[in-house]
Order: C-alpha cells, then sequence, then structure tokens
C-alpha cells in the first residue's frame, strides 16, 4: 500500500511540472507568434495545470489513513478530484470549440515567426509523451482513478498539440483547417471524458462493485462449509479499498464464541482475495431471518 501511495504521488507531482513546463513554453510562443491556435493550447495547458494541482492535494490528502472524524479513511477525494478534473476538461473543450469557431469565420493573419511555433509545440509533444508512458505505469501498479483522470487530460494534450502543429503549417496554404482540427479534437475530448464522470459519480454515490467480483464474494464465503448462506450483501469502493458488508447465515446451534470466530475466517478469506479490503459480518441463525434481501 505505502509503495501505491509513492507512485501516485510521483505521478501526480511530474504531471505538475510537464504543465508549469509547456504552460511557460507556450506563452512565449504565444508572445513570438501571435497564434490563435497556441493561445487554445495554452489555455488548456492552464487548465491541465490547475487540475494536476487539484489531483496532488487530493491524492496526498487520500493517502491519510482513517481517524476518528473521518473513520472509512479519504479514499473518495480521488473520485472528487477525477470528477473535477472532468469539469475542467469540458469547459476547456467549450472554451476551444468557441475560439475555432471564430477562427474558422474570420480571415487569420499570417503568423510570425512560426518556426517558434512549431518548436515548442513539438517540445509540448515529447514532454506530454513521457508523462502519459510513466502515468500508464503508475496505473497499471496502482489503478488510481485520479491519475486516470489526469492521463486523460494529457493523452488529449497530445492530440491538441499535434493537431496544432499541423496547423501552424498547413494553416499558411489552407486558410480554416486549424479551426476544423480543433473542432474534431474537440467532440474526441468531450467523449473521452464521460467514462471518467461515469466512475467518479459511482464511486461517491456508493455504487456497488463490478458483477464479477461480487460473485467471487459470494462464491467465497459459500464455499465455507460452515456457512448455510448468504443476504445483505452490500459493497462499495473508497480510493483503492472496496468496503463490504454481509449477513452470514450459521447453524443456530453455534456458540457465540463459535460464531465469531467462523465470522473471522470468512474475513480472512474474503480480505485475502481482495487486498486492501475491509469486510464487516453479521451473524444470522439460518432460516430465522423473515426477510433477507437478495444478493443479486
Amino acid at each position: 500500500m505505502q509503495s501505491r501511495n509513492k507512485l501516485v504521488q510521483h505521478a501526480s507531482r511530474a504531471s505538475v511540472f510537464v504543465a508549469l513546463t509547456l504552460t511557460a513554453l507556450k506563452i512565449y510562443a504565444v508572445y513570438a507568434t501571435q497564434s490563435l491556435s497556441i493561445l487554445s493550447s495554452l489555455l488548456d495547458s492552464f487548465m491541465d495545470l490547475l487540475a494536476s494541482l487539484g489531483t496532488l492535494v487530493a491524492v496526498t490528502f487520500a493517502n491519510r489513513p482513517a481517524d476518528k472524524k473521518f473513520r472509512f479513511g479519504y479514499g473518495k477525494l480521488e473520485a472528487i478530484a477525477a470528477l473535477s478534473q472532468s469539469i475542467l476538461i469540458i469547459v476547456s473543450v467549450l472554451l476551444l470549440i468557441a475560439e475555432a469557431l471564430q477562427q474558422f469565420f474570420k480571415h487569420k493573419q499570417q503568423l510570425e515567426h512560426p518556426g517558434i511555433g512549431i518548436i515548442v509545440m513539438c517540445i509540448s509533444i515529447a514532454l506530454t509523451l513521457c508523462l502519459t508512458l510513466f502515468q500508464q505505469h503508475v496505473i497499471k501498479h496502482t489503478n488510481s482513478i485520479a491519475i486516470k483522470a489526469d492521463a486523460l487530460h494529457y493523452k488529449t494534450d497530445i492530440a491538441v498539440n499535434i493537431a496544432v502543429l499541423i496547423s501552424l503549417y498547413l494553416s499558411q496554404f489552407y486558410p480554416g483547417i486549424d479551426s476544423i482540427s480543433c473542432l474534431m479534437i474537440s467532440i474526441y475530448i468531450i467523449w473521452a471524458t464521460k467514462d471518467i464522470i461515469k466512475e467518479s459519480l459511482g464511486i461517491l454515490l456508493d455504487k456497488e462493485i463490478n458483477h464479477s467480483d461480487r460473485e467471487k464474494i459470494i462464491n467465497l464465503i459459500t464455499s465455507h462449509p460452515k456457512i448455510l448462506g448468504l443476504h445483505n450483501l452490500r459493497t462499495r469502493t473508497s480510493g483503492k479499498r472496496v468496503f463490504i458488508e454481509v449477513h452470514l447465515e450459521m447453524n443456530p446451534n453455534l456458540t457465540l464464541i463459535e460464531a465469531h470466530t467462523l465470522s473471522h475466517e470468512i474475513k480472512d478469506l474474503v480480505e485475502a482475495n481482495f487486498p486492501g479490503s475491509e469486510i464487516i459480518t453479521h451473524q444470522d441463525p439460518a432460516g430465522h431471518d423473515p426477510e433477507p434481501e437478495d444478493t443479486d
């Protein structure tokens, strides 16, 4: 768990560094070229910077252990950061669309020193590509939703930067091509962002874990020879942790100590198969619960 937290924080710091660097480079490029395309990309990089700072703060606090005030921990801060980033993505995309339409319907002035803009965009693409490769490594080992959202942001940046790079060259011959490419990229960004929004809201609203994992939990519990059934199974996630609540149906003739011991065996079995999970069990005598809920 400790190594996971360090990886997530390293990825967050790297994204802040890259965003700061790209913002500074693009400010210079806008000043040197007077390019509206680069200005749009600068706006996107500034949004990246705000989002990356938010992610860094969120994952730093999300890794704090549970305390007396927040007994379930701070894991949902990652989902809050991811949802916030998604909103920033949508806002930046709408601004890009407005800018692209404005450019399309007016005559674009000749760029000053377009070579400077091309060099800056090439550097931007290289830096962003390195960052996304590192983020994918972190996601593979941590499954952090906050880093997933951050990675999505920077993956779309690569496409945006490539489009701006192409438009810097082609706009000299085909006026309006940069506006069309920006509109196409904007549609892609909105489409890609919906999955992050959906996942973040699911965590914040305590959505059940996926069906296959629920079935695995049911099979693990019912595989124990002394468990006669189960009901009222409820699950939710918070950051990397999975919280599980379940009513266990046992032989009504078991002693309290035997039922307690059996519950701990189930707890150890489930937590061994779901590292980082926390399970709360309630012992019921089999056949004595009047209205058990379905486990499906």
